[in-house]
């Protein structure tokens, strides 16, 4: 008889979560058991509880579940179990031990990087998808992040892209290109979703972009931020992409 498997607690967990020690013991031998005791200890907290198997045939696992639960504090910790069985040959498995530790999930968008601004609408070639996003709590944790477009309210792009992110590192995510087959102005969401978060506040961020049609004529075009000189006569504005270039004619009298 042995430990084969300890299920709870074992890894990283969320501050206070309420969880019932758990795991596994397997009949190693050929005999049928009777009366196995399993034993579950964490010191560190005190907690000493028992429970008893009445019948394992050989080669087959019981899961155990004890009766008293635990809060998980942060730290960590270490958690004890055990077999006691008469006639044990191999009491090398009769021992397990898991560490655990409580600390804060929590990630969260942190800016859309791509698509913003004006852009130019062009149905053959893809614009691309990108956002950051960050791991603020203290274990790296994998979760999905989500991007989204609307535009008036409709779903015209979903994609989706999951990672694990190291504690308090910051990553760029890209998604599937989106191809602009419609102008107008459109809001973009960019979501991470991590079961446990404590701080969904942060998990989502809203921007928006507009895409053009350049066709031959006159076109108005964004303010130029920070300009402090009009464009009147002998100037110019042109547009790339998501900038606006202006050209200033300064006349200086002699």
């Amino acid at each position: 008889m042995g430990i084969s498997q300890i299920i709870h607690p074992n890894g990283n967990y969320p501050l206070n979560t309420k969880l019932l020690p758990k795991c596994k013991v397997k009949n190693y031998g050929t005999l049928d058991e009777f009366n196995i005791m399993v034993k579950c200890s964490i010191p560190e907290i005190n907690y000493l509880q028992e429970k008893t198997i009445s019948y394992i045939p050989p080669d087959w696992e019981e899961i155990i579940v004890f009766d008293e639960s635990i809060t998980v504090t942060s730290g960590s910790h270490y958690a004890y179990f055990r077999t006691i069985t008469e006639r044990d040959l191999n009491p090398n498995n009769d021992l397990a031990v898991s560490s655990y530790r409580g600390g804060i999930l929590d990630v969260g968008a942190i800016k859309i990087v791509s698509p913003s601004g004006v852009i130019l609408i062009d149905s053959n070639i893809p614009y691309p998808v990108s956002g950051k996003v960050k791991n603020y709590g203290d274990y790296p944790s994998s979760f999905w992040t989500y991007f989204k477009i609307y535009k008036n309210n409709l779903l015209v792009y979903i994609d989706s892209n999951y990672n694990n992110v190291l504690p308090d590192t910051e990553v760029t995510l890209s998604f599937i290109p989106y191809f602009c087959t419609d102008t107008g102005n459109f809001t973009t969401i960019l979501k991470t979703a991590l079961s446990g978060d404590i701080n969904p506040a942060n998990d989502s961020i809203v921007d928006s972009f507009r895409v053009i049609s350049l066709t031959p004529g006159w076109h108005k075009m964004p303010n130029v931020s920070g300009a402090t000189t009009p464009i009147k006569n002998g100037g110019a504005l042109a547009s790339l992409g998501d900038k606006v270039y202006a050209l200033l004619v300064i006349i200086q009298e002699t």
